[in-house]
């Protein structure tokens, strides 16, 4: 057999089976959507409360199933008689079903700031909010944002 012709043809074959592969984009996904959580030790009543809230989410998902993003909320204490408790503006990095949330928000019913971390699935929200001058409460909740799309 000539070299030429095995070399063009290894070259060929060896090109195609490590050559360029074609490029995935990520996919970006921005929705808005509803909870309901219960906030306990921290609520604007000291207590446990059940408090509704509204968000926008963005996220940006790999072809693979890899989401960073950011997550904003505002939240209303039923027990407060349905005024604005909370806003809080979180990070979100993870996998399409399931994301670690950290951020900060500012209590309107306390009037002060807070910290908070969490975890953030597919239709629930569970996380920790500290409060430097009066200590840690928790969430729990459902929301309508699932997973993100890849």
């Amino acid at each position: 057999m000539n070299h030429t012709l095995y070399a063009t043809l290894s070259a060929a074959v060896f090109s195609g089976l490590v050559g360029a592969s074609a490029a995935v984009a990520d996919t970006s996904t921005t929705s808005a959507f509803l909870g309901m959580e219960l906030t306990f030790g921290q609520s604007a009543s000291g207590t446990v409360s059940p408090d509704i809230y509204v968000g926008i989410a963005h996220g940006n998902a790999s072809p693979y199933g890899n989401v960073t993003g950011a997550k904003a909320t505002v939240a209303w204490d039923f027990t407060t008689g349905l005024t604005p408790s909370k806003v809080k503006l979180s990070g979100l990095a993870g996998r399409t079903y399931l994301q670690g949330e950290v951020g900060a928000g500012y209590s309107i019913a306390k009037g002060t700031p807070f910290f908070v971390g969490g975890v953030n699935g597919n239709h629930y929200a569970v996380g920790a909010e500290y409060y430097p001058n009066s200590g840690i409460g928790g969430y729990a909740g459902v929301q309508t944002l699932g997973s993100f799309k890849h």
